[in-house]
C-alpha cells in the first residue's frame, strides 16, 4: 500500500468535518506540487535530449558522411599512414555516432512512456542487415559471423526497437571476440514464442561484470579485443527496450570461453 493511500485512509477517519476538509486540501495541494515537479523535470530532460540530437547528432552525421567518402578516396593514395589515419577517424566517428544514438534512445525511454509499434516482423531481414554492417569489422579481426535464422520466422515486436537491441548485442559479440572466434545468431522455437540467441566464443565475462552490466552509472573498464571502447549505455538501452516488450535478457558467460545472451518474443 502506498504512503499516500495510507494517509488518505487515516485522514478519512477524522470526525471533525472542518479539520477533515483542511487535511484533504493540504494533501491535494501536495499532490499538485509533486506533479509540477515531475512535469518540470520531464521538460528539462526533453530539452537536454533535443540539444543532444541537434547540437551533437547532426554534426556527427555530417562528419560520418564525409568520412565515408574519404575512406573510399584514400584507397587510391599510396601511403599506409594516411590510409590507417583515415580508417581510424572513420571508426571513431562511427563509434561516437552509435553512442549518441544509444543516448538519445535511452533519454526517450526514460522521459516518456514510449508507445511501442507492435507488428509482425521477420527476424532474418533485421539480422541480415546487422550482420552486413559488421562484416568489415569482423573480417579485420578475423572473426566469423554466422546467421542461423531462416526467413520464415516472425515475431510480434517493435521493429525499430528490436533492431536497436540486436544491433547492440551483435556489436558487443564482435567487439569482445578474438582472432578465430565465432559470433552466431540462433533461434530456439517453442509453442508460442521464439528465443533469440546471440552467442560468441570470445573473452567472456565474470559474475561481477555481469551483475553491473545494466548499471547506467558504471564506467566501461574492459576494452574490446581490438581496443574498442568497452560496454557502455548500450546494454542499459537493451534492458529498457526488452522490459517494454515484457521480456528480459538472459546472460551466460565464462571468462575465456565466450558469452551467450538471449531473450524471447511471441511468435506469429
Amino acid at each position: 500500500m502506498s504512503i499516500k493511500k495510507t494517509l488518505i485512509e487515516q485522514i478519512e477517519q477524522i470526525q471533525d468535518e472542518k479539520l477533515l476538509e483542511k487535511c484533504m486540501l493540504i494533501l491535494q495541494n501536495q499532490g499538485t506540487e509533486e506533479q509540477k515537479q515531475i512535469d518540470f523535470l520531464n521538460a528539462k530532460s526533453e530539452k537536454i535530449a533535443h540539444i543532444i540530437s541537434y547540437e551533437f547528432a547532426s554534426p556527427i552525421n555530417s562528419l560520418k558522411t564525409i568520412s565515408d567518402l574519404l575512406l573510399l578516396d584514400v584507397e587510391n593514395i599510396d601511403d599506409p599512414m594516411v590510409q590507417d589515419s583515415a580508417k581510424y577517424l572513420h571508426d571513431q566517428i562511427e563509434n561516437l555516432q552509435k553512442k549518441i544514438g544509444n543516448l538519445l534512445v535511452f533519454a526517450d525511454l526514460e522521459v516518456k512512456n514510449y508507445d511501442l509499434k507492435i507488428e509482425s516482423i521477420e527476424l532474418d531481414s533485421i539480422i541480415s542487415q546487422i550482420i552486413r554492417s559488421y562484416e568489415k569489422q569482423a573480417l579485420l579481426k578475423e572473426v566469423h559471423l554466422v546467421n542461423h535464422i531462416l526467413p520464415k520466422f516472425k515475431v510480434m515486436a517493435d521493429k525499430k526497437m528490436i533492431f536497436i537491441v540486436l544491433n547492440n548485442l551483435v556489436q558487443n559479440a564482435v567487439k569482445f571476440s578474438r582472432k578465430g572466434d565465432q559470433v552466431e545468431v540462433l533461434l530456439e522455437k517453442s509453442v508460442d514464442s521464439l528465443k533469440i540467441i546471440v552467442k560468441d566464443s570470445g573473452i567472456g565475462m565474470g559474475k561481477a561484470k555481469i551483475a553491473s552490466i545494466f548499471d547506467p552509472s558504471r564506467k566501461p573498464t574492459q576494452k574490446g579485443t581490438a581496443s574498442e571502447s568497452g560496454l557502455s549505455l548500450g546494454m542499459v538501452v537493451v534492458k529498457s527496450i526488452l522490459e517494454l516488450h515484457q521480456t528480459t535478457l538472459a546472460i551466460e558467460s565464462t571468462q575465456g570461453k565466450g558469452t551467450s545472451v538471449s531473450f524471447s518474443l511471441s511468435s506469429t
